[in-house]
C-alpha cells in the first residue's frame, strides 16, 4: 500500500489557490484559499489555521490577539508586553513576576512578584461569597473595597500571638 496524496491548483477569486489532500479524502493535509491558510482543517476560519498541536523550536513573535481555547504549556520564560486575559484555569508553576522587573530585581525569593506597579491598586482579589482582598496605594484592605489605613479589616481578627499597637504589647 502506497500512500496517495493529490496537488490542486485553482484559480478563480472564491477558488482554493493550492490544496494538498492527505490519504483520505476528507483529511486535507494544506490549503491556501482566499488569503488564508490552513493546515490540517479544509476551510482556514482566520489567517493561520491549524487543526492539531505546533511544535516551534525558537521565537515566536504575535504582534496582534493570540486566543488559546485548550491550554498553553510553556518551558521556558516567557514575557508578555501587553495585556492578558485567562477566561478558564491558569496555572503558573513557577515564579512569577507582574510588571517591569528592574535588573537589581533579579534575586526575587517570591513565587508571585508585583514588579513597579502604575496602577493605585496593586492587586485585588474578589468573591461573591467572600469580602475583597485589595493592596491599594500601599494599603491593605481585608473585606474592604477602598482601604483608608495601612491595614484596614472589616469583620473580626483572630490574632493567636502578640499583636503590638503603637510600641503596646497585648
Amino acid at each position: 500500500d502506497k500512500p496517495s496524496a493529490g496537488i490542486h491548483i485553482g484559480a478563480g477569486e472564491h477558488q482554493t489557490s493550492v490544496r494538498i489532500e492527505g490519504d483520505t479524502a476528507d483529511k486535507t493535509q494544506f490549503i491556501v484559499t482566499q488569503g488564508r491558510v490552513g493546515v490540517g482543517v479544509n476551510t482556514p476560519r482566520s489567517m493561520f489555521d491549524v487543526a492539531d498541536d505546533v511544535y516551534i523550536g525558537d521565537a515566536l513573535t504575535v504582534d496582534g490577539r493570540t486566543y488559546l481555547n485548550s491550554s498553553l504549556d510553556v518551558a521556558q520564560d516567557t514575557n508578555i508586553k501587553s495585556d492578558l486575559f485567562v477566561l478558564e484555569k491558569s496555572r503558573l508553576r513557577e515564579q512569577t513576576v507582574l510588571g517591569t522587573a528592574k535588573p537589581e530585581m533579579i534575586d526575587i525569593k517570591s513565587q508571585l512578584y508585583i514588579a513597579d506597579t502604575t496602577y493605585s491598586e496593586a492587586l485585588r482579589i474578589d468573591s461573591e461569597k467572600f469580602g475583597s482582598i485589595v493592596i491599594k496605594d500601599g494599603r491593605l484592605g481585608l473585606g474592604v473595597e477602598d482601604p483608608r489605613d495601612t491595614l484596614q479589616v472589616a469583620g473580626t481578627a483572630d490574632i493567636s500571638e502578640t499583636l503590638s499597637v503603637g510600641g503596646n504589647t497585648h
